[in-house]
């Protein structure tokens, strides 16, 4: 390959679009538990209630419901992943090799959200606070009516019975005025999240038709299980994935895109014989509802 500008920038164009191809064609994991939304500024304010109370028969005047609304900040941070390359890769690539890399940064890019809900989600048991101010794991969650908090933490390692526990407070989580939410009822299916050094534990719980004593398991099938490859040993989750709602948000502000100093005069080029590739995109990430996730972190 002679590499005169045209050249490097038609080879530039086609890099692109093998990561562009990465990008799309990832599987990521945070989109089981986050909802994406669109964001227009540095970031974004949500404002958040303690969940819509149900419908009652129309008597009378309309009975206007006085719901608490939180304001939760999300704010949007620049990542970025450069490589340069040796012109003389470029001139020698006869094999295609340049072509992974271009891969590899795609995927790069499409799996950083991940890490951001990996943090979140360990975090959430000490210093990650909700929309309610309390952690986001918490037993003390507040709501207007009822004289007990709620809780969307469960104490203890992953067992049978701390999953039913779970299970159990996912399905009987109300809103601020009391009323059972039915989070199920709004769509999705419950999945099990685990780290995998709880796999084996998880497949014992929902995969095994029997137990050890032969009698029939009745927690088989009553979840989806989704073991997330990020997560510390010992931590689990119970959520409901695929409906409307989510537990955390993603917000982005502009999607990954890859550029390229591939002139031969840009400086690069010029001091350093080599071209440089750089990924950038601006997003943010956050708690959202946490009404839609039980959480454990083993302890």
């Amino acid at each position: 390959m002679i590499l005169n500008g045209a050249a490097i920038r038609a080879a530039s164009l086609g890099y692109n679009a093998i990561f562009m191809a990465a990008l799309a064609g990832a599987k990521p994991f945070h989109p089981l538990l986050t909802m994406e939304t669109s964001s227009t500024g540095e970031a974004e304010v949500y404002d958040l209630d303690g969940g819509l109370p149900q419908m009652r028969e129309w008597l009378g005047e309309r009975e206007r419901q006085a719901l608490k609304v939180y304001s939760h900040t999300i704010e949007n941070k620049t990542y970025e992943l450069s490589v340069s390359v040796r012109r003389e890769r470029f001139e020698d690539d006869k094999l295609g090799l340049l072509n992974h890399r271009f891969q590899a940064l795609g995927v790069t890019a499409a799996m950083h959200p991940d890490k951001l809900l990996a943090d979140l989600l360990h975090n959430g048991f000490s210093t990650g606070k909700g929309y309610d101010g309390v952690a986001f794991f918490s037993t003390a969650h507040p709501r207007l009516k009822g004289a007990s908090n709620q809780s969307n933490r469960v104490s203890g390692a992953l067992t049978a019975t701390t999953f039913n526990t779970a299970v159990k407070q996912l399905r009987t989580i109300t809103n601020d005025q009391g009323e059972v939410l039915d989070i199920l009822g709004m769509g999705g299916e419950m999945n099990l999240i685990v780290a995998p050094n709880l796999e084996s534990t998880a497949r014992g719980i929902l995969l095994a038709q029997f137990g050890a004593n032969g009698a029939s398991n009745t927690d088989y099938g009553r979840a989806k299980l989704s073991v997330f490859n990020r997560l510390n040993d010992g931590h689990w989750f119970l959520t409901v994935s695929g409906g409307p709602m989510a537990p955390f948000i993603l917000q982005m502000r502009r999607k990954p895109t890859i550029v390229a100093r591939d002139q031969p005069a840009d400086d690069s080029m010029y001091n350093r014989n080599e071209i440089d590739f750089g990924v950038d995109g601006r997003w943010g990430m956050g708690y959202g509802l946490w009404q839609m996730i039980q959480g454990s972190n083993g302890a």
